[in-house]
């Protein structure tokens, strides 16, 4: 950690207050996250500007405030040309000083939560572990996650999350993985990257971080696997699938509930595992997390042993449960691009319920590809023999105008839970998926709880 007299002198412009020996033990950009002994970073913003929560800060127990602005507050500042800027500094002079720790970056069109959060149940097991909290993977984020990282951990697992062209090289060279891997390659954030090619060749900059004594573990399965070898070819390289790891496809099974069974094979041993979560593709997540953990030191059997426990984190096909009638919830709906909205309705379809019903958002950030994305749902949806679609959102129509079953479009929030709630019985399964601007999470907590009355709140 370093001191904040030192971060002063050599990021920022100016300071007032004390700095010599204060000391900090977190820093957030929240004054409402705010404790005792935390910094406290006033970033100005469209709608809300950070230093009109100075005072709420230092109340809370702030030490210290990053600011753009000195105020006339008596309390320590370190006065900043960009806060977000400073930050990256800060963190990027932070992680060069992680001489003792194993850093794991992340990223990939799907799964990244999902990676870092079993490799984070893996990792723990062999040592002190801290991984990105939430989905704190941009600028902001990254370097949060690298200040607040705890002393003790020995293995950091960083999730970098990209948008537009040059990101992941600003990301990638904050962070400076030891070991780096990229998931896959689907089309998600198009109005920014494009195209798939371009998302492989941005994505693929994570491994143009590592030293030459780094580690590349290469996703040997994706069609962009040549541009992973590529950008990789100074370091060291790990095919994911190998001689002596390998995931056998064709052994996946789907229960009633639409969970997975499969069998696999690490460092030449065979294994069989079965997830408490739902979806096909979870194993191949499974997989690799597997894969990498292995080659960190974590024995076969305690991985088996800890993925059989994983249950997935809020909003990613968990399993739910309505309290009046015990209808399955499907609860899908921290965010959604194509592939991943095809895999769920794969799921959906897989389960034994005898109705099963479509409950979809828009998917954000396909730029021209919007149109043709969402007429693809209403195709996998009618494919996969799904009864009832209820889209919800500015696309809804083109959704449902390639659907065959029935169907309905909303635009009100208020509208589509009451639509669905008629629907609710013991014999039916739900898949609620959307992304994050879509806010189905209110949808969902509806139908957990249909006897409790609609906000007044809820987007409409």
């Amino acid at each position: 950690m370093i001191p904040l007299q030192q971060v002063a002198l050599a990021f920022g412009e100016d300071s007032v207050g004390h700095l010599e020996n204060l000391t900090y033990l977190g820093v957030t950009q929240d004054s409402r996250q705010v404790q005792s002994g935390f910094v406290y970073v006033a970033i100005p913003g469209a709608r809300v500007d950070g230093h009109d929560f100075l005072s709420a800060a230092f109340d809370a127990g702030a030490v210290c405030a990053i600011v753009e602005r000195i105020s006339p507050i008596n309390k320590p500042q370190i006065l900043v040309k960009d806060a977000i800027t400073f930050l990256q500094e800060w963190a990027r002079a932070t992680r060069a000083q992680w001489q003792d720790k194993t850093v794991i970056g992340l990223t990939g069109s799907l799964g990244k939560t999902t990676h870092k959060e079993m490799l984070l149940q893996l990792c723990s097991n062999i040592a002190p572990c801290y991984a990105t909290p939430g989905n704190y993977n941009n600028y902001l984020g990254l370097s949060l996650s690298i200040l607040n990282a705890p002393e003790p951990a020995r293995i950091i697992i960083l999730e970098l999350g990209i948008s537009e062209p040059g990101e992941m090289a600003l990301l990638a060279n904050i962070a400076q993985p030891d070991i780096a891997y990229v998931t896959n390659i689907h089309p998600c954030h198009l109005e920014g990257l494009g195209n798939v090619e371009t998302i492989a060749k941005e994505k693929s900059e994570i491994y143009r971080a590592l030293t030459e004594d780094g580690l590349a573990i290469i996703n040997n399965m994706d069609d962009h696997a040549a541009t992973f070898y590529a950008a990789s070819t100074h370091c060291q390289q790990l095919a994911l699938c190998n001689a002596r790891n390998s995931l056998d496809h064709q052994s996946i099974t789907l229960d009633e509930a639409g969970c997975p069974t499969f069998q696999f094979q690490l460092n030449g041993e065979d294994y069989q595992i079965s997830l408490p979560c739902a979806g096909a593709h979870m194993a191949s997540n499974a997989f690799a997390a597997a894969a990498i953990a292995s080659h960190i030191g974590v024995p076969g059997a305690t991985i088996v042993s800890t993925l059989s426990t994983y249950t997935g984190s809020a909003g990613r096909m968990q399993i739910r449960r309505c309290q009046q009638t015990n209808a399955t919830i499907i609860d899908d709906c921290y965010n959604a691009n194509p592939i991943a909205m095809q895999a769920a309705i794969h799921c959906l379809s897989s389960m034994r319920h005898q109705h099963k019903i479509l409950v979809c958002g828009d998917m954000a950030e396909l730029g021209d590809s919007t149109a043709y994305w969402h007429s693809q749902v209403g195709v996998w949806a009618s494919e996969r023999g799904i009864q009832k679609m209820f889209a919800y959102g500015e696309c809804a129509q083109q959704m449902l105008s390639t659907f065959t079953g029935d169907g309905a479009a909303y635009t009100n929030m208020h509208h589509l839970v009451r639509a669905v709630r008629s629907e609710l019985s013991d014999d039916v399964a739900i898949l609620v998926k959307g992304s994050r601007a879509s806010q189905l999470d209110h949808c969902v907590s509806a139908l957990i709880n249909p006897n409790v009355e609609l906000s007044e709140e809820l987007p409409i």
